[in-house]
């Protein structure tokens, strides 16, 4: 038997999936000349999100 509803861990997986998927859309929108240095998680970040996989 299949289970429909996701457990709350995969829930919370699953949301922070579609949470990096807008911050990568944002940064994929950015400029060599505002790359970083405006983003308000630059100093949780501090790699390039960008090239995350999501």
């Amino acid at each position: 038997m299949r289970r429909n509803e996701p457990t709350p861990e995969e829930q919370e997986v699953e949301e922070m999936k579609q949470a990096a998927r807008v911050i990568k859309e944002i940064c994929d929108r950015r400029t060599a000349d505002d790359a970083c240095s405006f983003c308000p998680f630059c100093d949780m970040c501090r790699t390039e999100p960008y090239t995350w996989e999501v």
